[in-house]
């Protein structure tokens, strides 16, 4: 398959591994600052097999417990920095971030916004527990 589509893509290679991507996907040496609060079971992790690209390893047992469950992550800039949990209330949505190093005032920044994507997306308000 990837034979196929070699004339469409553009390898790079980033700290010796190759990755690829469409020649029309839009690149900046400084790209704006973007977080994300993933589910548990996101693809952005679970398809991989070797996720150091989005993930420093130590933090990998951290994310998978013994039960074998994926943990919901922060996403932050394309690497995963931590977890998170929610509890429902009655009126709004309770939501505890754990991340694995204190966040920079850019960060908390970035995931306050992502909260508040998150609260839309549910049809609730969402608050941080602090």
């Amino acid at each position: 398959g990837m034979a196929a589509l070699k004339p469409e893509l553009v390898e790079e290679t980033i700290d010796g591994q190759s990755y690829w991507r469409d020649r029309d996907t839009p690149t900046s040496d400084n790209p704006p600052s973007c977080a994300y609060l993933l589910p548990g079971f996101d693809e952005y992790l679970l398809s991989y097999k070797d996720r150091s690209a989005s993930l420093d390893m130590p933090y990998m047992k951290t994310l998978t417990p013994a039960n074998g469950m994926l943990n919901p992550t922060m996403v932050y800039d394309g690497r995963v920095i931590g977890t998170w949990r929610r509890t429902f209330q009655k009126k709004s949505v309770q939501v505890t971030l754990s991340p694995f190093a204190p966040l920079n005032l850019a960060q908390e920044r970035a995931f306050a916004e992502a909260l508040a994507r998150y609260g839309a997306f549910i049809g609730l308000p969402a608050q941080l527990n602090a």
